[in-house]
């Protein structure tokens, strides 16, 4: 078990506990401080001439690969409003395989602002990958793309089952409740929050891509696309595609109850 209470900041695999972990088990561990970029920061490090991604941001772990993560939580925000992979929990779950990585009866609470690929949970969940019985109630805010409550993209072969995501969530493109792109399988999963995007957002599912599918799942919050002029929506290609359960379906197929 590990805990850790403090703000932690940095500008590449930054996380509460674990900046970037590889073949490990993080089991009943807990991380409630603040995770950031700093105020003021250099992309480039003027001595050693290395340039930072500003990536993998998350409230427990910044980068995870062939880890599994069970019941585990962080009660912290998550402020990284330049960076991609950006999640209240994990900021990415790399590719793994045979679902070695995995996020088991875990949660995030914080708040989460983050550019591209940024999810209440997880900002990423790599291939072959697990996602069971997890939750995040934090509301999520990012400025660009594949943006969800629960998990900012699911890529081929993930599996998210028995989730929620409780919060509110505000994007540009591909927006969901849940999640944000789908590539994987989601099952008895639900989102409750209101989303916001300008194209491709739904109330689940922002963008669900050819080879995956939902089962048994459900959206309840309010679907807006605010920023787009009502005059302009079906003439401005920028201001398409919302759908209370899925902004865009790519040939696969729903099953819900």
């Amino acid at each position: 078990m590990g805990e850790r209470e403090g703000d932690v900041e940095g500008l590449e695999s930054v996380g509460g506990l674990v900046g970037y972990g590889w073949n490990t088990r993080i089991y009943t561990s807990y991380a409630h401080g603040q995770v950031s970029l700093p105020e003021e920061y250099q992309v480039c490090n003027l001595v050693s001439d290395y340039c930072y991604e500003i990536e993998y941001f998350g409230g427990l772990a910044g980068y995870l690969y062939n880890t599994i993560t069970a019941e585990s939580y962080a009660s912290g925000d998550v402020i990284a409003a330049d960076a991609d992979y950006v999640g209240g929990l994990i900021g990415e779950a790399g590719v793994g395989f045979a679902f070695s990585n995995q996020v088991l009866y875990s949660h995030a609470a914080g708040v989460v602002t983050g550019k591209n690929y940024v999810g209440g949970l997880m900002g990423e969940l790599g291939e072959y990958s697990l996602v069971g019985s997890s939750y995040s109630s934090g509301d999520v805010f990012a400025t660009g793309y594949s943006v969800g409550g629960l998990i900012g993209a699911a890529l081929d072969s993930t599996t998210i089952a028995a989730t929620i995501a409780y919060g509110n969530v505000i994007g540009d493109h591909i927006v969901g409740g849940l999640i944000g792109e789908l590539a994987g399988y989601v099952i008895l999963s639900s989102a409750l929050g209101s989303v916001d995007g300008d194209n491709y957002v739904g109330g689940l599912v922002g963008l669900q891509t050819s080879g995956s599918h939902i089962n048994s799942s459900a959206a309840f919050g309010d679907v807006n696309q605010s920023a787009c002029d009502s005059e302009l929506e079906l003439v401005d290609e920028n201001c398409t595609f919302i759908g209370g359960l899925v902004g865009f379906a790519n040939g696969k197929r729903f099953q819900t109850e």
